[in-house]
C-alpha cells in the first residue's frame, strides 16, 4: 500500500500535505508527493526585475524558464513544509517528492499504477498546475482502482473516531471493500454503515441489502451499527446532509461508481467539494 498526495502546496498556505502524512503515520504506509507541472496551463510572464534603471518590467520570461522557476519555488516550499512536519510527526515517515514539468494525468495515472491498493489524498483545491480543479481530478481518477481522499483546505489532522460508510447498494461496491478496510481499518475507530435507496428503488433492492450485508460479515468487528440501516430519500444530496447530521461522522465514505445515480450526483457540479468544505469533513470514495 502506498499513499500518494496531490500537491497543492503552490495554492494556500494551509496544505493538505500534512494530513496526508499523519495518515501516512497512522496506516505505516511510504508516501508519495506528486506536484506536476503541466506545460499547457503555465504560461509566459514578466519578470519582475527590471533590465535597466527603468520602472518598467524586466524582458518577458520565456516559457521554459517560467516552468524552471515554478518548480524550484515549489521543491524549495515542498522541503520547507516536510522538514517542519517531519520534527512535529516523532515518526520516520519514508517520503519521496515527485516535482516535475510533465502531463499531469499521465504522470499521475503511472504512479498510481506501480503501487497495489493505494490511497489518493487531495485537498478540494489541488494545484491548478495540474488540474483546473477538484471535479478534473476525480473525473481522472474516476475508472481507476484507488481509493480517494479528499481533504478540505487547512483540515488539521485528527485520527477520525467515527466513520460513515454509505453505499447505494450497487453491487460493484461490495467487491471493493477489502481493500477499502485495509485503508479505514487502522484509521478509524467506529464504523457506521447507511444504504441508501431511492424512495421509487426497484424490487430487486431487498436482494441488494442482503448481498451488503453478506459483503460486510469479514468485517463485523469493526462495524457499530446495523448494516441493514435503510435511508430512503428522494434527492442524493438531502441525503447526504441528513446522514452527516444525524451522525456526526469524523469521516465519510462513499462508493466511487459512475453506474450510479448517487455517485453521479457525487461528481457532479463540483458536489464533493461543497460537502466536503461546508461540513469541514473528509471524504474517502472506494
Amino acid at each position: 500500500m502506498r499513499t500518494i498526495i496531490i500537491s497543492d502546496i503552490t495554492e494556500t498556505d494551509e496544505s493538505i500535505i500534512p494530513y496526508g502524512l499523519n495518515v501516512g503515520k497512522h496506516t505505516q504506509t511510504r508516501v508519495d508527493i506528486l506536484h506536476y507541472f503541466d506545460p499547457k496551463l503555465v504560461h509566459g510572464t514578466y519578470s519582475p526585475v527590471s533590465d535597466s534603471q527603468s520602472m518598467t518590467p524586466g524582458e518577458k520570461l520565456s516559457h521554459d524558464e517560467i516552468l524552471q522557476r515554478e518548480k524550484e519555488t515549489a521543491r524549495a516550499k515542498i522541503d520547507k513544509l516536510l522538514s517542519r512536519e517531519g520534527s512535529r510527526l516523532n515518526y520516520p515517515l519514508r517520503i519521496n517528492s515527485f516535482i516535475d514539468i510533465a502531463d499531469p494525468d499521465s504522470a499521475i495515472i503511472e504512479k498510481i499504477n506501480e503501487h497495489n491498493n493505494p490511497l489518493v489524498i487531495t485537498g478540494t483545491d489541488p494545484s491548478q498546475s495540474m488540474v483546473n480543479g477538484l471535479k478534473d481530478l476525480l473525473v481522472l481518477l474516476q475508472n481507476s482502482d484507488v481509493r480517494i481522499l479528499i481533504v478540505p483546505a487547512g483540515k488539521k489532522f485528527v485520527k477520525p473516531v467515527k466513520c460513515c460508510l454509505v453505499t447505494d447498494l450497487v453491487p460493484e461496491g461490495n467487491q471493493k471493500l477489502e481493500k477499502l478496510f485495509e485503508w479505514i481499518g487502522p484509521l478509524t475507530e467506529k464504523i457506521y454503515t447507511s444504504a441508501v435507496i431511492p424512495t421509487d428503488s426497484n424490487s430487486d433492492q431487498k436482494e441488494r441489502l442482503e448481498e451488503w450485508k453478506q459483503a460486510l460479515e469479514p468485517y463485523t468487528e469493526k462495524l457499530h451499527s446495523d448494516a441493514s440501516e435503510v435511508v430512503r430519500i428522494d434527492e442524493s444530496g438531502i441525503a447526504i446532509e441528513n446522514i452527516c447530521r444525524h451522525k456526526s461522522p469524523d469521516m465519510v465514505v462513499f462508493p466511487k461508481n459512475g453506474k450510479s445515480h448517487f455517485s453521479q450526483y457525487l461528481l457532479a457540479n463540483n458536489n464533493l467539494k461543497k460537502f466536503s468544505e461546508s461540513f469541514n469533513i473528509p471524504v474517502m470514495l472506494y
